[in-house]
């Protein structure tokens, strides 16, 4: 994972005794650990250029792979109340995204100014409140209406 090697997808027994291989996709190298399957498709962004994706659980096609606007670059990403969180490790941009398999689909983006260096965490929503960190420092948002 993030590394070069792509993505694998494997079926395990369910007595646990044996693993079956189902396909392989070398041109998606998902990254960051933040994958999210919603409907057959896993989400995330991708080591090689810095791009998100989307790819067919079923069969590793890839139904999209494409950049963030504005020279956002991968990052950690979570799902709540139907939308995407996205948190970019460059500049430490916040975007919310709609889940749509055929593109990113990106409304709404802030940037995390507080902190410092890279931002290699994952951001947390907890009780409608979103949590996130950037180096020493801790932001906390109120997603409630």
């Amino acid at each position: 994972m993030g590394d070069g090697h792509g993505c694998t997808m494997y079926e395990m027994a369910d007595d646990l005794s044996s693993v079956k291989f189902l396909w392989k996709n070398k041109e998606i190298d998902f990254y960051m650990g933040g994958m999210v399957e919603m409907d057959g498709v896993v989400y995330g962004s991708t080591g090689d250029k810095h791009k998100w994706a989307a790819i067919d659980i079923e069969t590793g096609d890839i139904l999209y792979h494409q950049q963030w606007a504005g020279g956002k670059g991968r990052g950690s990403l979570i799902v709540a109340d139907n939308m995407f969180y996205m948190f970019d490790e460059r500049r430490g941009t916040m975007g919310l995204a709609r889940i749509n398999p055929e593109k990113l689909d990106v409304v709404s983006e802030f940037r995390i100014t507080d902190g410092s260096g890279a931002c290699f965490s994952h951001p947390t929503i907890f009780d409608g409140v979103l949590y996130v960190r950037r180096g020493s420092a801790l932001m906390a948002y109120n997603l409630k209406h």
